[in-house]
């Protein structure tokens, strides 16, 4: 008897822990809705300031959710897809927050910038398009014609580049890293500078150029390759 209650206690909390997280991933997206029309107002000069409460908020939100360690296989891989999307918008955002700041375009002039929802949903039909064609060439093309089966880049992906590539390199580092399933929440532009002026800082002047790696564990990381040795300077 006392067994019988312990299991249904059980299974009564966990069925609670369940709808929990269900509900904290409708907030969340409804959250990250609202963030994207709100930025949308804000780079068309309805909205004076930048919407940071409301993005701070979505942070802390991910910060602390236990569905990357408790949730179900389709929670996790909806907090995932959330996760990724909210990374990819706010790199968007915060490159036309400094354009914008370095008086390189103008808010509220129609047509002279693409909205976040535009630049967004392009984003979105590209990745989706490309993960459709990924499955195509695995599921239907035998292993030895996928190499002819795929249109060869017209150039070659980049995995080295100068300390001044910010932009270049934030957009390389969330793409591999979003592709391996990593957090890059805390990515931002701003973390990326800091990291990189402290590895120029410990190369002491010398030139180096920064290359994205795989570490032996499997994650992605960005180095300082100096002309004459090699230091490793990780972004996290």
């Amino acid at each position: 008897m006392v067994d019988q209650e312990r299991a249904e206690k059980k299974h009564r909390a966990a069925k609670e822990e369940r709808e929990l997280q269900e509900k904290e991933l409708e907030e969340l997206e409804t959250r990250l809705g609202r963030l994207r029309v709100l930025y949308d107002q804000y780079f068309m000069g309805i909205e004076k300031m930048e919407p940071l409460a409301l993005r701070s908020l979505i942070e802390k939100s991910m910060l602390r959710s236990k569905i990357p360690s408790r949730g179900t296989t389709g929670m996790k891989f909806h907090y995932r897809s959330l996760q990724q999307k909210f990374s990819s918008y706010t790199g968007y955002w915060d490159r036309i927050v400094r354009l914008i700041e370095e008086g390189r375009i103008r808010r509220g002039v129609a047509g002279h910038i693409p909205t976040p929802s535009q630049a967004s949903q392009a984003m979105e039909l590209r990745e989706s398009l490309a993960s459709r064609r990924r499955r195509f060439v695995r599921d239907r093309v035998p292993a030895e014609e996928q190499r002819e089966a795929q249109p060869a880049p017209s150039t070659p992906e980049r995995h080295e580049f100068q300390p001044d590539e910010v932009d270049a390199i934030h957009e390389a580092l969330v793409r591999r890293k979003g592709e391996l399933g990593e957090d890059t929440s805390r990515l931002t532009l701003d973390v990326l500078r800091s990291s990189i002026q402290k590895i120029q800082g410990q190369a002491k002047g010398r030139p180096l150029t920064l290359v994205i790696r795989r570490t032996p564990d499997g994650s992605v990381q960005l180095s300082a390759r100096l002309k004459k040795a090699e230091s490793d300077g990780a972004t996290g």
